[in-house]
């Protein structure tokens, strides 16, 4: 019983731990992916603005920032997919570990022989995934993408006019690194969201099962004292008895000694 909530006042604590490191991770992965895939994907951008036919200043923004989120997607979305698998597993072994944890204390717990330990579960099972989907989706800035300004609209004549697409293309490389910031962070969120909440429902089963073996601890241990306190009182009552006899057979013994020697 006094294992059980020394663990549940510990679980919260070890939890916590394990998922600020893979918080930290995560933020580790992220700054990892931006700074390798960066040049790659202005590089690719460039190539893209190359070849776009050098329309009216409007309709050329437009396209120029349709690039910058393809190449951002390009980039984004497979990286999310290995995110996934990477934190999935991170997470495997979290949910391994403790809930291994937690069927060594029930097999030990078990050795005890109590009748109503029967009810407890055989094993707590680590789930092969997270228990709870995926949300991201691709934030797309589309009032960046199709400015509604007019102010915007009318630069963007000028610029169209004068040939100066160049200036488009700036702003799209500056589009480019928005979208890769942010929605690599959105991955970085979801991904810390789903390990939280999986977290949650796993905490929740071992604190669950620690607190019916606590009870069952706390029944047991009633039984015990009330069948202690009803032993001592048989043991005493019966003791009484055996003195009294002993004190019978004594007189007795006395009495018969007394005839032998007085006839």
């Amino acid at each position: 019983m006094s294992q059980a909530v020394q663990s549940l006042n510990d679980l919260g604590f070890l939890f916590f731990g394990e998922q600020q490191r893979l918080s930290k991770n995560f933020s580790d992965r992220r700054n990892v992916f931006l700074n390798s895939t960066r040049a790659a994907a202005h590089s690719e951008l460039d190539i893209a603005l190359k070849s776009l036919p050098r329309s009216v200043g409007p309709r050329y923004r437009r396209t120029a920032m349709q690039a910058a989120q393809n190449v951002a997607r390009h980039h984004v979305m497979p990286w999310l997919e290995g995110e996934k698998k990477n934190a999935e597993e991170a997470y495997r072994q979290i949910a391994r570990r403790f809930t291994g944890l937690a069927n060594e204390f029930l097999v030990k717990v078990r050795s005890f022989g109590n009748a109503e330990l029967a009810y407890l579960p055989k094993e707590l099972s680590a789930e092969e995934d997270f228990r709870t989907g995926s949300e991201f989706q691709f934030y797309d800035f589309v009032h960046i993408a199709i400015p509604a300004s007019p102010v915007r609209y009318v630069v963007d004549l000028l610029l169209g006019a004068v040939r100066a697409h160049s200036l488009i293309n700036a702003d799209a490389h500056e589009f480019l690194d928005r979208l890769l910031e942010t929605n690599s962070e959105r991955v970085r969120n979801d991904l810390e969201n789903r390990v939280s909440e999986s977290r949650r429902q796993l905490e929740a089963e071992i604190r669950s099962m620690l607190r019916e073996l606590s009870a069952i601890a706390e029944r047991a241990l009633s039984r015990a004292r009330s069948a202690h306190a009803a032993g001592v009182a048989a043991v005493d009552s019966s003791l009484r008895r055996l003195a009294n006899a002993e004190a019978e057979l004594t007189l007795l013994a006395e009495g018969q000694i007394s005839d032998l020697t007085h006839p």
